[in-house]
């Protein structure tokens, strides 16, 4: 079966409950308790059935016939008789319900705390890719800046102005940007794939616009690398210019 893509990837109320739905409907640890709420929830109600059986049944233990058995039928008024009987057993069938009742309570509160869990890493998760969405944009304009500046420098550099040693530090900022870019991608990948590991959803058009990676695809989006570098530029001069 195809995973659906992503419905929304924001931080509004209504995306945050969509995405925590589908994280509590694809958790197993949610699956596990919900079957073993199902379970109690049965046996709760055996115990109360069969407490209403013995209750049904009381009037029965007085059908004791006190001339052929006046024992019984004296244990009945006394104590230590059939309708004593009947009423412990009911005591002890409504006892186990309300212990069981007890523990689905518990197995309640614990699965309030998972969904409260899920929720929080799903919001942690979109809050992350938002700021992470947010320095791309920001590092992408300081590549784009600089890669502006360093072309017009190469051409101030080529006509015999400027020095080798600025040269080669912007090329190195360059490689820097790259690396920087390249590391905040590899975090945003591993971000998204645990949004799409904990909702089942799959990243597509955000895939794409936010961490640069084609969907289905590992590899990271490619920055546009210089199309001279400084070795080349170098080797078309006359030497280092000062």
């Amino acid at each position: 079966m195809t995973a659906e893509p992503l419905p929304c990837l924001d931080s509004s109320t209504e995306c945050i409950d969509q995405l925590t739905e589908a994280a509590i409907e694809r958790s197993r640890e949610l699956e596990v308790i919900d079957r073993r709420i199902a379970i109690s929830t049965e046996q709760q109600q055996l115990y109360l059935d069969r407490a209403d059986h013995h209750r049904n049944r009381r009037w029965t233990a007085w059908l004791v016939n006190p001339i052929s058995a006046p024992f019984d039928f004296a244990a009945n008024i006394f104590g230590g008789g059939q309708r004593q009987e009947l009423d412990l057993a009911i005591e002890n069938m409504e006892l186990r319900a309300s212990e069981i009742e007890s523990r689905e309570f518990q197995l309640q509160v614990r699965r309030g705390e998972l969904e409260d869990r899920l929720r929080e890493e799903v919001l942690d998760l979109v809050l992350v890719l938002d700021r992470f969405n947010r320095d791309l944009e920001l590092l992408r304009s300081q590549q784009q800046t600089h890669q502006q500046q360093l072309e017009i420098y190469s051409v101030s550099y080529r006509a015999g102005n400027g020095s080798t040693d600025r040269y080669l530090r912007m090329q190195l900022h360059t490689e820097e940007l790259e690396n920087r870019l390249i590391e905040y991608q590899s975090d945003l990948l591993k971000t998204v794939r645990k949004l799409e590991e904990i909702t089942g959803y799959v990243a597509e058009s955000e895939w794409r616009d936010i961490t640069g990676v084609e969907s289905g695809s590992d590899r990271l989006w490619e920055t546009q690398q210089p199309t001279t570098s400084v070795t080349e530029e170098s080797d078309g001069l006359g030497g280092e210019q000062s």
